[in-house]
């Protein structure tokens, strides 16, 4: 019989004494009486121990499953994360360049225009060529005015801002028609909405810059990166449940 641990010897001190004298009957049942104390007592320790634990809530109960995505929608929301990224980001870039009429403007310019046509390619496996190139061409007319703007504040021509903040919100609101007409799932309201945000927040970071205000600026960049995400996602969104047996589901 393997004897107890030190531990145990520490915890039920009863249960280990000397041994017994031959004939002590009396000794003999004490110890008996002992022996079976430490015993409830010992298992009374493990029971408490259980019932303490299922009593506790369970981390891995609170935990919300993780996504898990086939390929091809991973694929799917990896890219289309990747462009609308590079969107704002040479977005920002060509403002910078812009305001400052560093010598990469142009080229910083013909990148920011080429994204567009990036993003219409990203939509003609689910809704054809030429659904894919009036994407490209709303998107870059979207460029346009943006230059148009920071031409017109670079040049303190606040009547001309007012007037291409009007075609760009137009532009939105006709890109938020096109897409809404492509995809139930693509509520035009929303989109629009987001478009706006988009242009708000856009409209911020130029103001900021132009005014030296580098703080402001730098958080509006934040503000505008988090927001494109979330319009990311909507339209990957709408294209998974638009097209369910294409993404495994």
């Amino acid at each position: 019989m393997q004897h107890g641990t030190a531990s145990d010897r520490h915890k039920y001190p009863a249960c280990y004494g000397h041994a017994l004298k031959g004939g002590d009957h009396a000794v003999r049942k004490r110890v008996i009486l002992r022996g079976f104390v430490c015993v409830c007592l010992a298992l009374l320790a493990v029971t408490s121990g259980v019932a303490a634990q299922q009593t506790q809530p369970s981390v891995m109960n609170n935990t919300t499953a993780p996504l898990v995505y086939s390929q091809e929608e991973f694929e799917l929301r990896t890219a289309m994360d990747k462009l609308w990224t590079e969107h704002v980001v040479w977005t920002r870039m060509y403002i910078i360049s812009s305001l400052e009429d560093a010598p990469d403007t142009n080229a910083t310019a013909a990148r920011l225009l080429s994204n567009q046509e990036d993003i219409g390619d990203a939509i003609k496996p689910f809704y054809g060529e030429e659904a894919g190139d009036n994407l490209t061409a709303l998107l870059k007319e979207h460029i346009l005015i943006a230059v148009d703007i920071i031409e017109a504040v670079k040049a303190e021509n606040t009547s001309q801002v007012e007037a291409d903040s009007a075609r760009w919100n137009q532009n939105a609101d006709e890109i938020a028609v096109f897409l809404a007409d492509l995809n139930p799932y693509f509520e035009e309201s929303a989109i629009r909405e987001a478009l706006y945000m988009h242009l708000a927040m856009t409209n911020d970071e130029v103001v900021a810059r132009v005014n030296g205000n580098y703080t402001a600026d730098i958080e509006a960049y934040d503000e505008i990166y988090d927001q494109i995400l979330d319009l990311s996602d909507t339209l990957s969104d709408g294209i998974v449940q638009q097209f369910p047996e294409r993404f495994g589901k």
